[in-house]
């Protein structure tokens, strides 16, 4: 499972190892209606929720997700039933004999589950649970969010062994097939979802990027990266997946006509990453993944003070993080313009050093082999 019913991400490319390479295990995987087809050929599909997914789910020897493998249960203190249905859980969850791994998606920068601003989580349930990470950040951080339940191990991301590999390949197939023109450098905006707890759609897909997109002018954007880095230059626009099925594309399309490219067209987002000659994120995870290609990182966070202290709270301090940072468009514009690759990169090293971040180009088959022999 990935993302709750997507066939992408880590479990993608370890799921395509095994099957590759141990031809006795049958994979299935847990899928949404609208993404079946794209579960490889050699697998089988199940949906989500249907009887045939719950009995793959019952009867597994392993189960590997990037979330909790939907075996979580957090109880909460305003939750009426919360003790009875953790401790119900605890004890079932423990009989059985599965054991689920989980890779996540991602290093967290923005804070999760009992780190958040005005939480309630009591407790964490997710026996017969391996978390499977990729930096010493991500492991303390995790730990603490499971109540220290859960076994983690550090090892390589399956996700950052395809996004390096990905990237040293022909890209001009790749950039076919998501419509950026032939002979243009590629500028990622990839904001993310902001809700500051309220339930308003509207609201929330307002100021989770089409805000920050209008205070840009795009013209000189390009003109300033063409100056600093050369050629000519498209964006691809990547909306965070809670916001993207809200967003009116066509609006987009006639008022930046030429300029924007649909970057949620396809679910893959290392493919995005690996023809991206340069991100614009504020609060992504996406930016320790793209960092691991040692290409230029802005951040445009308008709203820092009141992401930080109301809305979500963070991981890392801004001024800790490599990436130069600008809170108004014409700060950006500065930022680009005085970019130093050296000093970028120089920063970009300390910071891996200090995640401790693995980076490994096997990644899947060494995880493969990890779990395949704790499964027989």
């Amino acid at each position: 499972m990935s993302y709750h019913g997507k066939c992408t991400d880590s479990p993608r490319y370890l799921s395509e190892y095994i099957s590759s390479h141990y031809p006795n295990y049958e994979v299935i995987w847990l899928i949404d209606s609208k993404h079946k087809k794209e579960v490889p050929a050699n697998m089988r599909a199940r949906l989500l929720g249907s009887i045939g997914g719950f009995m793959a789910l019952a009867s597994a020897n392993i189960i590997v997700d990037n979330v909790y493998c939907n075996k979580s249960f957090t109880w909460y203190n305003n939750d009426k039933y919360g003790s009875f249905l953790y401790k119900y859980h605890s004890v079932m969850m423990n009989k059985r004999k599965q054991v689920a791994y989980t890779t996540f998606h991602g290093v967290p920068l923005k804070k999760m589950g009992r780190d958040r601003n005005n939480n309630l989580v009591k407790a964490f349930s997710c026996p017969n649970t391996v978390m499977l990470l990729d930096n010493q950040h991500s492991i303390r951080v995790f730990d603490k969010l499971t109540f220290g339940k859960v076994s983690i191990r550090k090892c390589g991301s399956p996700r950052i062994e395809y996004l390096l590999k990905q990237s040293q390949c022909d890209s001009s197939e790749i950039k076919k097939q998501m419509g950026v023109p032939i002979g243009y450098n590629v500028l990622m905006y990839a904001p993310t979802f902001r809700n500051e707890g309220k339930s308003s759609e509207g609201e929330d897909i307002y100021r989770s990027g089409l805000e920050q997109l209008e205070s840009f002018d795009l013209e000189q954007l390009f003109e300033a990266m063409k100056r600093k880095f050369g050629g000519d230059w498209v964006m691809i626009l990547r909306f965070h997946q809670k916001v993207a099925s809200m967003v009116d594309w066509n609006l987009l399309n006639d008022k930046y006509s030429g300029l924007i490219i649909n970057g949620n067209k396809y679910d893959e987002m290392n493919d995005y990453l690996s023809v991206t000659d340069l991100l614009i994120t504020d609060y992504s995870s996406c930016m320790f993944d793209f960092s691991t290609l040692k290409r230029p990182c802005f951040l445009y966070i308008n709203d820092y003070d009141n992401y930080r202290d109301k809305e979500r709270g963070l991981y890392f301090g801004i001024e800790e993080l490599p990436f130069p940072s600008a809170s108004r468009f014409d700060d950006l514009i500065s930022l680009i313009q005085s970019f130093d690759e050296t000093i970028y990169m120089d920063r970009l090293s300390s910071f891996h050093k200090a995640l401790d971040y693995v980076i490994d180009y096997n990644a899947s088959e060494n995880i493969a082999k990890t779990i395949i022999g704790e499964g027989n």
